[in-house]
């Protein structure tokens, strides 16, 4: 794991209790903590690298709990990675390790990132299901708290998917008021969420030529609440991806000069975090305001940053986005042949993660439908 980190920081006093573990038991729940740490601020590469070497000591220790809730965290740093096929089939392997451990908590995070998985190939009816069943089991046991709030945030995700503003909205607020009662990441997960679902509904509605002002000044108090809580926690990862949203939301309000001052800043922290979903996201904002300037070699500049480091791991299809805006970059900077090959990658990417996703749809009704008896059962 690479990324230059503050001492004292958030994501170094996870590293520094690896490093300092007395015993192997100390060292895998360690190991599992900075897991969940880079699963949830959506470091697919830096989570899925711990996530591994918590498994393999799990295993090597026969802790089947440990191994279902390694196997959930590197299920969620796969889909941050696009790779939603695998993120489905380790998340059923949590599943069965948290089955056969007995283990309430391990089997509620299972449901999450099984959730999440179908989420992203489209199966949002299973998703939905899956997430009602987790919610049931976890909502009046005390111990399983901290699942319930994520799972009733993912609820909100798949009424975003379906457009389903007011219920989406309501379960937002439904995370943030039982995060209130839990910890302080809890909740700075809970405002950062709702700002982000407010953003991206935003976006949906610039797209159909709709008004949106008031989503995008509601998405910007919680990105702001969330930035507060993180530096307080003096978590860096979430300094930058909060940042990053308050320069999109700049960026949607038309204050240019602002959204660009904010979208540098995440952009330089998240290169020196080694935090590739913000580095991209920031990268993709930023160089559609160079563009608008007419600064088409800093746009290709910082469009080949986040190409390089979307090659390891982008969400949501990030590669093949990042690619096409890079492409029409370079066309506007006179490199036509360049131009063209980088689309024709582009065109590849999406293809073949299209028929990944076409081949992997069967399986994963299969699979979920599996789930679902079993809960039943």
């Amino acid at each position: 794991m690479t990324g230059a980190v503050r001492a004292g920081s958030r994501t170094e006093r996870f590293r520094q209790a690896v490093a300092e573990a007395l015993d192997e038991r100390a060292h895998l729940q360690a190991l599992l903590a900075l897991a969940r740490h880079f699963a949830e601020a959506s470091d697919g590469v830096n989570g899925l690298d711990a996530a591994r070497a918590a498994r393999t000591l799990a295993m090597r220790l026969d802790d089947w709990d440990a191994v279902a809730r390694a196997l959930g965290s590197a299920s969620i740093s796969q889909y941050h990675r696009s790779d939603y096929v695998g993120a489905l089939a380790t998340a059923i392997d949590s599943w069965d390790a948290a089955r056969r451990a007995g283990a309430p908590h391990a089997v509620a995070e299972s449901l999450y990132a099984i959730a999440l998985a179908l989420h992203a190939l489209g199966e949002v009816g299973d998703a939905m299901r899956l997430v009602d069943k987790g919610i049931g089991l976890t909502a009046t046991d005390p111990p399983l708290q901290e699942p319930h709030v994520r799972l009733v945030g993912l609820k909100a995700l798949l009424f975003h998917r379906q457009e389903r503003f007011e219920e989406m909205d309501a379960h937002c607020a439904r995370a943030v008021e039982l995060a209130q009662r839990s910890t302080a990441h809890l909740l700075e997960l809970g405002h950062g969420n709702w700002g982000l679902a407010l953003l991206r509904t935003a976006e949906q509605r610039h797209k159909r030529g709709e008004p949106m002002t008031d989503l995008l000044l509601r998405s910007r108090e919680h990105f702001e609440e969330a930035l507060r809580i993180a530096t307080a926690e003096d978590d860096l990862m979430r300094i930058a991806d909060r940042t990053s949203g308050l320069g999109q939301v700049a960026f949607l309000l038309g204050d240019l000069d602002l959204a660009a001052r904010l979208l540098s800043d995440a952009l330089a922290r998240s290169l020196d975090l080694d935090y590739v979903r913000t580095t991209v996201m920031s990268s993709r904002y930023l160089a559609r305001i160079l563009l608008a300037r007419g600064e088409f070699a800093r746009a290709v500049e910082v469009l080949r940053v986040a190409d390089a480091k979307a090659r390891r791991g982008a969400p949501v299809d990030g590669r093949p986005a990042v690619k096409l805006m890079l492409a029409g970059a370079l066309e506007m900077a006179g490199f036509q042949v360049e131009a063209d090959r980088v689309r024709e990658a582009a065109r590849e990417l999406r293809s073949t993660s299209d028929a990944h996703r076409r081949l992997a749809t069967v399986e994963a009704r299969k699979l979920a439908a599996r789930v679902l008896s079993e809960l039943d059962a």
